[in-house]
């Protein structure tokens, strides 16, 4: 996932170690060709539930 597909509340879990981020707020200014995976332990985090 990158931070300009997240929205608020939204939470991201690492599938090796379990670490969890949670959207406080939403990004509004960065551009899509900007952003990157936001990643752990080496590979990009997943949507949780």
């Amino acid at each position: 996932m990158r931070c300009c597909d997240l929205k608020e509340a939204q939470v991201l879990v690492c599938k090796h170690c379990g670490f969890e981020v949670k959207v406080l707020k939403a990004c509004e200014s960065c551009s899509a060709e900007a952003c990157e995976d936001i990643t752990c332990c080496g590979d990009p985090m997943e949507l949780k539930g």
